[in-house]
C-alpha cells in the first residue's frame, strides 16, 4: 500500500557552516519498499532563520546522504532573514538503480530574495543508490565562508504511490 513514507516532526537544527552539511532532520525510504513503476513524491521547506552577512548559499536535495543523488540544487544565494526556498520533485522508478525525475522546485512568490531549487543535469534517468536498500532523503547547505547566516529545514514530506 502506499502513502506517507515519512514526514519530519521538527525543524532541524539551524546551520551556516562552510561545508556541505546534511541538516539533521531527514526522512529514510525503508528497503525494498520500492519497485519498477512506483512514484516517490518528494516535498519541503527551507528557511533562512538569519541573514544578515553577505555570505552566499547552496542547497541541495539528496536521495541517499551526501553520497547519493543530488536531485536538485539551488545556485549560490545571498539570503534575507525568513527567505524560503521551497521544493517539489517527482520519482518514478524504473529499476532497482534508476529513476525518472520530473518537476521539481517551486518559488514561494512574495518572499523577499526567495530563490528557487534548479534540477541537477535536467529531468529524466538518473541512477541511485539501489531501492534494495534504505535510502535517506535529505537537505544540505553549504555557505561560502563560515556565518552568522543560518537556514532551517521546517517541513521534509515523502509519499510512495504504488503502481
Amino acid at each position: 500500500s502506499g502513502g506517507l513514507i515519512g514526514a519530519i516532526i521538527a525543524s532541524s537544527t539551524a546551520v551556516g557552516d562552510d561545508a556541505e552539511t546534511l541538516l539533521d532532520q531527514s526522512v529514510t525510504i525503508p528497503a525494498n519498499l520500492l519497485q519498477i513503476g512506483d512514484v516517490v513524491q518528494i516535498s519541503g521547506k527551507v528557511r533562512a532563520s538569519v541573514g544578515a552577512d553577505n555570505e552566499t548559499v547552496v542547497l541541495k536535495v539528496y536521495w541517499g546522504g551526501l553520497l547519493g543523488l543530488a536531485l536538485a540544487a539551488s545556485t549560490a544565494t545571498d539570503v534575507a532573514a525568513n527567505d524560503i526556498y521551497t521544493f517539489d520533485i517527482t520519482c518514478t522508478v524504473r529499476s532497482a538503480t534508476t529513476i525518472d525525475l520530473f518537476g521539481w522546485h517551486t518559488p514561494v512568490p512574495a518572499a523577499p530574495g526567495t530563490a528557487d531549487l534548479k534540477g541537477l543535469g535536467g529531468a529524466g534517468v538518473q541512477t541511485i543508490p539501489t531501492t534494495t536498500a534504505a535510502a535517506v532523503i535529505g537537505v544540505s547547505s553549504n555557505w561560502s565562508a563560515a556565518s552568522d547566516d543560518r537556514v532551517v529545514l521546517e517541513s521534509l514530506v515523502v509519499k510512495h504511490f504504488p503502481q
